[in-house]
């Protein structure tokens, strides 16, 4: 008879089962991981990243030969399991020689485990019932059902870095044994999910699971590298909590979220901790799992395990394979473990014209798109593939692809995202600064609008050439315009904010550039400006500031927010009474201090506007939007719709140009579509300048009247009531999204809606957008001769109510944090010689 966990983790057992008798109780060791430098040298820790396997060649441990089959012995100095791994986070016999048996329920003979899991049922559901066999040896000589005896040292083994440890054996001595009478094989345990906390993953470790509910992809990062994907129980990718919330205005929803992340989130490994990358080794001959770029691994699809995993602890909590997914000279058993599904790559945004559009405007990140290549320069290195051919450079003043191959394959995923984009005006990131090296400064932006026309067809595109002040020391990126003539035309020079402490060596200079729409080749419509940003990124901290590090906001905070007053203030100076549309990579998620700077300023942001939920970057396992549009008051209403292209960011790493033929996969891992041409997603805006004409057409011949449900002119029609949407009311996480009304377009009437008296404007998908608090009344209107039957109604009115959990989350908090006068106070304490600290612990308060 054997004991079994149920789901909800009552153990059921029955007269006759087989008695385990454990040894006295043993005092806990002052160290838990004592041994851990003598029994674990093989799990050595690179990069101590969340949802990464560290990796490391294996070295051989030294074990005794397994003895032959034999019947069980008398059981009296048996200990069981459940036993060794009691209730605690550690074991209380570390230290000690154990004797237990079990089930072999998982083997990891190649790969870096170097070793075995067994389970014996036990009694109390606060126990594993499961642990690690630490050996090579036992890992080759048995099978998965096998049952074992083995007698070795009980231990914890701690990663670096880590904070939980799991519970093994390093056997002295092992054989297998007949399974004893009443004990039955082992039966994973089925459940949703793993559970959401430390104790209760801790009572599962090491056991077999059947899981049964699909999980969300929410990171892809370091898949390549150690087969690792990150998953969440939620229904969408983890999110930045500053994305989302005010880190000092909302710390406790932030800390809440946060927490909540922390609890849903689990990885799935590949039964082993090889380094794919590393090839100082043949590792590059495993298949790396789970990855196809005709089946992608997308953040955000949807996983279904097909098979019984364990739940093991190494480095992070993980559903980890019964066996390596993957062998040297094997195929791919990816499709034996997962299913992938909710994984389309999604099309480009379209032209916002059904929202009366007449053009578009993007900004795109080009990931380092240099010409001049790292074999160019004197003494320049390079990352290598698994052939040894260069790939990209490595911490050279270059810093794109080293060779001509990597260029063009850079270049074509690049060329295909941008005409695919197909924006009127495009605001670049990352292009090479070619006056650096000796060229003229254009030099790569001329190169990208050629190869644009050349795989366009036509003299789609052109570029706007550097204005005749630039930086005296910029930086080896830069900003860029390139645009379609046919749609649009600069109005005078380009401008760059030149001159300023806030970004010169530290970040790249905002270019500035004023448009006008052409129509029938000549301008036409409002003139508008936009200001294409490139903010200091949140990774190497900075000098302008000291200890400008910020819990929620990263490093260099206090230098962004200086740089979002300063060009909303050069702007202001000299751009005075125009429409201006602030766009590009802020470094910043939607609710940190520099992008509230900038709408304290004036001006309102675009996702807002459209209730965008795409996000344009991924970083540890949480999405959040770094890259945006900001419009002031005058620019906002030519803004007419927008969209976030999912195009990179929710890519593996693995599909990019710089990781081709990382892996013997090679081919299943890079195409030249436009998908991971970059790390970033763009956002496109749609801008409505001038009302265009339509163009007469000729009547089509009459057809046979047959009936029809759409009414004729002159017929009485009766409107349908708007929907009217509160998005926090079910979801508080949803407190950044604005409520809205939705009305269905019929024949022979128009709807118009007023906040305040002020008439709204639908976005692309017809919904009319508006704050929290006010009342939207809807008004419909018989139009073309139609009309409305005397007791219909046709006004209604709404007030959506935000939920008491997003504590007044929308309203502009920039008065209790001192950002409104920040940089003033920021320039004056700096001058004066005062610590930056006083200001920001002001902030902080």
């Amino acid at each position: 008879m054997k004991f079994k966990r149920s789901a909800g983790g009552i153990a059921v057992a029955a007269a006759g089962a087989l008695i385990l008798t454990p040894l006295a109780p043993v005092p806990s060791l002052a160290t838990p991981a004592d041994d851990n430098e003598v029994i674990n040298e093989v799990y050595t820790h690179g990069d101590n990243v969340e949802g990464v396997t560290p990796a490391s060649e294996p070295t051989e441990q030294q074990t005794p030969e397994p003895t032959e089959q034999q019947n069980p012995e008398p059981v009296n100095n048996i200990v069981s399991i459940e036993e060794i791994q009691g209730t605690g986070p550690a074991s209380t016999m570390v230290g000690q020689t154990v004797t237990t048996r079990g089930e072999v329920t998982a083997v990891y003979p190649t790969g870096g485990f170097n070793g075995a899991y067994i389970q014996f049922n036990g009694t109390n559901p606060n126990a594993s019932d499961a642990i690690f066999i630490y050996s090579k040896d036992f890992a080759k000589q048995f099978q998965i059902g096998d049952f074992v005896e083995v007698t070795g040292k009980v231990s914890e083994f701690l990663g670096k870095g880590a904070t939980t440890s799991s519970t093994q054996i390093s056997p002295t001595s092992f054989k297998k044994i007949d399974r004893p009478e009443g004990v039955e094989a082992i039966t994973p345990l089925e459940l949703e999910s793993a559970p959401d906390t430390e104790e209760g993953r801790e009572a599962l470790e090491g056991m077999l699971l059947k899981i049964t509910k699909p999980h969300t992809v929410t990171d892809n990062y370091g898949t390549n590298r150690y087969g690792t994907v990150m998953l969440t129980t939620q229904d969408k990718p983890l999110r930045q909590p500053s994305d989302v919330y005010h880190p000092w205005n909302n710390p406790n929803e932030i800390a809440a979220l946060e927490a909540a992340n922390k609890a849903s989130i689990i990885a799935l490994d590949d039964g082993q901790s090889t380094d794919y990358t590393n090839f100082k080794h043949p590792n590059h001959l495993i298949p790396v799992p789970y990855l196809n770029v005709n089946d992608p691994l997308r953040v955000g699809s949807t996983v279904t395990i097909k098979k019984p995993v364990i739940l093991d602890f190494r480095f992070q909590w993980n559903y980890q394979p019964t066996e390596p997914v993957n062998v040297k000279g094997g195929s791919d058993n990816t499709d034996q473990w997962i299913e992938i599904t909710n994984n389309e790559r999604p099309a480009a945004p379209g032209d916002f014209s059904k929202a009366g559009a007449n053009l578009t405007l993007t900004s795109f990140n080009v990931l380092n798109y240099f010409t001049d290549l790292g074999e160019n320069e004197q003494g320049c290195k390079a990352y290598r593939d698994r052939e040894g051919k260069p790939v990209t450079a490595n911490y050279c003043n270059v810093r794109g692809a080293y060779s001509k191959a990597a260029f063009e394959r850079q270049q074509a995923k690049i060329v295909a995202a941008i005409n695919e984009l197909d924006s009127s005006i495009v605001g670049l990131e990352e292009i090479e600064t070619s006056s650096k090296f000796g060229h003229d400064r254009d030099e790569s932006l001329k190169a990208l609008v050629q190869e644009l026309n050349k795989a366009a067809g036509s003299e789609k595109w052109a570029f706007v050439p550097s204005p005749k002040s630039v930086p005296a020391d910029e930086d080896v990126i830069r900003l860029a315009y390139i645009y379609q003539p046919a749609e649009v035309t600069p109005v005078g020079d380009s401008s760059i904010l030149t001159g300023s402490e806030w970004f010169t060596g530290y970040a790249r200079e905002p270019l500035a550039q004023e448009w006008q729409a052409v129509d029938e080749a000549q301008p036409v419509g409002t003139k508008f400006v936009t200001v294409v940003n490139h903010f200091k990124s949140k990774g190497s901290l900075a000098t302008k500031f000291e200890n400008d590090v910020d819990e929620w906001q990263g490093n260099n905070n206090l230098l962004r927010i200086a740089q979002a007053q300063e060009v909303t203030n050069w702007i202001a100076k000299e751009y005075a009474g125009k429409p201006v549309i602030l766009l590009g990579d802020l470094n910043s998620y939607s609710k940190e201090d520099p992008i509230l700077t900038i709408e304290e300023a004036g001006y309102t942001s675009v996702a807002d506007m459209f209730n965008i939920q795409n996000a344009s970057y991924l970083f540890g396992a949480r999405v959040g939007s770094l890259d945006h549009g900001l419009a002031n008051d005058l620019a906002k209403d030519l803004v007419v719709g927008a969209d976030v292209w999912d195009v990179n960011a929710m890519e593996p790493l693995a599909f990019e140009y710089s990781r081709y033929n990382y892996n013997v996969k090679a081919d299943h891992l890079f195409d030249l579509t436009p998908y991971r041409s970059s790390d970033h997603n763009p956002l496109k805006m749609g801008l409505k300048t001038f009302e265009k004409t339509p163009e007469p057409t000729e009547p089509e011949p009459s057809e046979p009247t047959v009936p029809s449900e759409t009414p004729d002119e002159g017929t009485v029609v009766t409107p349908t009531a708007p929907e009217f949407i509160n998005p926090s009311a079910s979801d508080p996480s949803s407190c950044t999204a604005k409520p809205y009304a939705m009305v269905k377009e019929m024949q022979g009437m128009k709807y118009t809606a007023t906040v305040d008296g002020k008439e709204l404007k639908a976005n692309a998908e017809g919904k009319f957008v508006y704050p929290y608090g006010k009342t939207i009344t809807v008004k419909a209107e018989p139009v073309n001769g139609f009309k409305f039957a005397p007791d219909a109604k046709t006004e209604w009115s709404w007030t959506a109510t935000m939920n008491e959990k997003c504590n007044k989350n929308t309203s502009k908090p920039l008065a209790k944090t001192g950002v409104e006068v920040g940089l003033l106070a920021l320039i004056a304490l700096t001058l004066a010689g005062a610590g930056v600290g006083a200001v920001r612990t002001s902030r902080m308060k």
